[in-house]
């Protein structure tokens, strides 16, 4: 029967929905001999899901009893369990590059904010007077530490 009878098959189907919806039959023309060979098809949908779920059942039973250690793989070709076990290390490598990149955003946050925090004190011993060539020092480094902490933070928001 092939895919033009599947075709076929799904067109009396739009037939027949469009007569109970519309209670008009369709502009399809289709001839009733050929209606009753289609339908009476041994691959019906009700036997093609079942099918379909016996096969998707085994595939899973394969698959959990494989990582259970309780079935042996079904992958038996060297040169495809070499390219999945390639596939597998690039993987774990990424993830860990991953985790690494993570560490290094969380770190330099921490860096911006502790140099934000130590311009703002820098910058209130500055201007609470003191020693006058040491508030001159503690102000330029107040300004320094608060520049250093703005680029930061844009680096930050480019790349986060």
């Amino acid at each position: 029967m092939g895919s033009d009878g599947k075709c076929l098959l799904y067109v009396l189907d739009a037939v027949d929905c469009c007569l109970a919806v519309t209670g008009k039959p369709s502009s399809y023309s289709v001839p009733p001999d050929s209606r009753k060979l289609y339908v009476s098809s041994p691959t019906s949908p009700l036997d093609s899901l079942r099918s379909w779920s016996s096969g998707a059942l085994l595939v899973a039973q394969q698959y959990v009893g494989e990582h259970l250690g309780r079935r042996m793989r079904t992958l038996t070709d060297p040169e495809t369990t070499a390219h999945v076990g390639a596939l597998r290390e690039q993987q774990r490598q990424f993830v860990h590059l991953l985790q690494l990149a993570t560490s290094l955003s969380t770190q330099l946050q921490n860096v911006v904010q502790t140099q934000r925090c130590l311009g703002d004190a820098l910058s209130e011993l500055s201007q609470s007077g003191g020693d006058v060539p040491l508030g001159e020092q503690f102000s330029s480094s107040s300004d320094t530490l608060k520049l250093i902490s703005k680029n930061g933070e844009t680096l930050m928001s480019k790349y986060v």
